[in-house]
């Protein structure tokens, strides 16, 4: 590794006033591009730091995206001094395995960031290949995309230049994933099909296919003789951001059966919410805000877990969680809320197009 001269970044685009909420910091990690958040006070002094991993625990712990940041802040963050040398951030980097380090002035004001990955200039090292499946279900109807699905499958729906399933392959090869299983029914052939005429692939494609509809996790109890791997399970609907390095790490780490991806959502109730009391009037909560950890229909499983189905019966993704906890096997969550779309319904899927035409 060469080492090469570095300053640290302007830190403008992560400050946040300390009686913001966590929601303010959900949302300033997504729009900037520094992967911390500086809580300063009144005096635009550093108070605290937020991180990604603070947000997630937070979400794991329960807390409302509407309670103020400092409720999850890490108030003794390492810092330096905007004198001191760039070395001394460094070596905090590595010794306390942090990527962001906070430079303050004389008057403990932030006034930039150190990254880890500034201090050293290196060649790319290629991504680590992934032995581990990602099986995509592939087989419905997409009834909720009609008419267009009664020409062509949910999988092949345009997305930009490519189609949905190759939109959601791409997000997994960037993290070295090449072997895919895909569980397919309706208009089967036109995905097989379209597989050989944009051949040849970067990686391998496996079809499972159902003679019946198996419901949304039937199919995998036809992949035993194909799955030997920590294996990870997506709808066809659902493209997610995600470092997925971090979640498999997570699903180790726990020793869990099935990790559920979950993300934050916030929902607005367009009306005044009447509250009351033994039937008398309390008083009316305007447009309420809820948040709520919404299941995305993406799963990481161990392979033992199709020994719990019965082979070649429907059973629901939700139901196969059920079962899993009813015999006593961990069962988590790894929470998300950076970007994520959902192509299943009209909406969702020009609002899709549409937020993906501006990226």
């Amino acid at each position: 590794m060469i080492k090469k001269k570095i300053s640290f970044r302007d830190c403008k685009s992560c400050l946040l006033d300390q009686n913001e909420s966590i929601k303010g910091a959900i949302n300033l990690l997504n729009q900037s591009a520094m992967a911390i958040v500086l809580v300063v006070d009144h005096d635009g002094k550093l108070l605290g730091t937020v991180s990604d991993g603070d947000i997630r625990r937070s979400i794991i712990s329960g807390k409302n995206a509407d309670e103020p940041v400092t409720n999850i802040s890490n108030f003794h963050p390492k810092t330096v001094l905007q004198d001191d040398p760039p070395l001394m951030a460094e070596q905090l980097c590595l010794k306390h395995r942090i990527s962001r380090i906070p430079v303050l002035d004389q008057n403990q004001k932030p006034i930039g960031v150190y990254f880890l990955e500034d201090f050293v200039e290196e060649e790319v090292a290629p991504v680590s290949r992934k032995k581990n499946p990602v099986v995509i279900m592939a087989g419905g109807r997409g009834t909720r995309l009609e008419p267009f699905t009664r020409i062509l499958p949910k999988p092949l729906i345009p997305i930009g230049s490519k189609t949905a399933v190759e939109s959601i392959i791409d997000r997994f090869l960037d993290y070295g994933f090449e072997n895919f299983i895909l569980s397919v029914n309706y208009r089967k052939e036109f995905i097989k099909t379209y597989f050989e005429e944009i051949k040849p692939l970067s990686y391998s494609v496996l079809y499972v296919e159902e003679d019946k509809p198996l419901d949304t996790v039937g199919s995998l109890s036809l992949m035993k003789n194909l799955i030997s791997e920590t294996f990870i399970l997506t709808n066809c609907d659902m493209i997610v951001d995600v470092d997925w390095d971090k979640v498999l790490q997570f699903h180790k780490s726990r020793g869990n059966k099935i990790t559920l991806l979950g993300a934050l959502k916030n929902f607005m109730i367009p009306y005044g919410i009447i509250q009351l009391e033994n039937e008398r009037y309390c008083g009316i909560h305007e447009k309420p805000e809820y948040n709520f950890l919404i299941n995305l229909g993406l799963y990481v499983m161990e392979p033992e877990i199709i020994d719990l189905m019965e082979p070649g019966e429907p059973l629901k993704a939700t139901d196969l969680v059920e079962l899993t906890r009813e015999k006593g096997l961990q069962v988590g969550v790894y929470p998300i809320y950076n970007q994520w779309f959902d192509i299943g319904q009209w909406e969702e899927y020009k609002n899709t197009l549409n937020q993906l035409e501006g990226l």
